[in-house]
């Protein structure tokens, strides 16, 4: 797959967890998917950094001041 495509396809994750904030049914598996995909080597370098800040900076506005256990974990 092509960068250019990788990087859009964040991006839709991105969007999808953006718009769906603080909806746990959604919010707690899209994290665990993102948490595998980074786990692999398939979105390794530097060319991912925005994106991947993005996840970061949605991933903690979620789970800020959370008390769900399940989605703290992940």
């Amino acid at each position: 797959m092509k960068l250019r495509n990788k990087k859009q396809f964040i991006d839709q994750l991105n969007n999808i967890f953006e718009e769906n904030m603080k909806n746990e049914r959604i919010t707690v598996p899209l994290m665990k998917t993102m948490e595998s995909l980074i786990r692999t080597t398939y979105f390794s370098g530097e060319e991912y950094s925005e994106e991947f800040i993005r996840m970061h900076l949605l991933c903690h506005k979620e789970s800020w001041k959370s008390r769900n256990i399940s989605k703290l974990i992940t």
